[in-house]
C-alpha cells in the first residue's frame, strides 16, 4: 500500500481523543495532509472517497468515534488499493 496512506492510516488510528471534537480536530489535520498529498490525482474514485472522509468526519458527523474511525480508515485503505493500481500509479507520482 501507498506510504503517504499508510501514514495516514497509522497517524489517524493513533489518535486516543475521546471528545469527538478534539477527535475531529486531529482528523481533519490528517485529512487535510493526505489531502494536499494526493492533490495531484484526477482519478475520480480517489476523490469520491476523500470527500466522503470529509463527510463522515467534519460535514455531517454522526459523533461516534469508532465508527467514524472504522469508515474513514475503510476509505483510506480504499484509496490505498486505488493507488496499487498501475493505471493510477501513472496518474500521480508519490
Amino acid at each position: 500500500m501507498n506510504t503517504v496512506v499508510n501514514k495516514f492510516i497509522k497517524n489517524f488510528s493513533e489518535i486516543e481523543e475521546m471528545d469527538y471534537g478534539d477527535f475531529m480536530r486531529k482528523a481533519n489535520h490528517y485529512l487535510l495532509e493526505l489531502e494536499e498529498d494526493l492533490s495531484q490525482s484526477s482519478n475520480s474514485s480517489i476523490k469520491k472517497n476523500l470527500e466522503q472522509m470529509k463527510i463522515d468526519v467534519q460535514y455531517y458527523p454522526n459523533w461516534d468515534i469508532q465508527s467514524t474511525r472504522e469508515k474513514t480508515l475503510e476509505h483510506a485503505r480504499r484509496i490505498g488499493f486505488l493507488l496499487d493500481q498501475p493505471s493510477i500509479q501513472s496518474d500521480i507520482a508519490l
